[in-house]
């Protein structure tokens, strides 16, 4: 069985911003994790970039505040 969207991102989250997995969840913005950050933010649209074979649009960039708003972008985009 392929592995759900919610918890494709959520890995991805959790390896670049080096947090065990079982804290992210749809509800984690970047307030709820130390290392977000402007340098692993880069790390988080090149990583979301190759996971989901995607190229995120300068206005997208501006809407990674949290899990749901990645998971929402990846949606308006028709990826699962």
């Amino acid at each position: 069985m392929a592995e759900s969207l919610e918890n494709r991102a959520g890995r991805v989250v959790a390896e670049v911003f080096a947090v065990p997995l079982e804290e992210v969840q749809a509800g984690t913005t970047r307030v709820d994790i130390q290392n977000w950050d402007s340098v692993n933010i880069l790390n988080l649209i090149l990583a979301l970039e190759s996971e989901f074979q995607v190229t995120l649009e300068v206005d997208e960039l501006a809407e990674l505040t949290s899990v749901e708003a990645i998971l929402n972008i990846l949606r308006r985009r028709c990826v699962s």
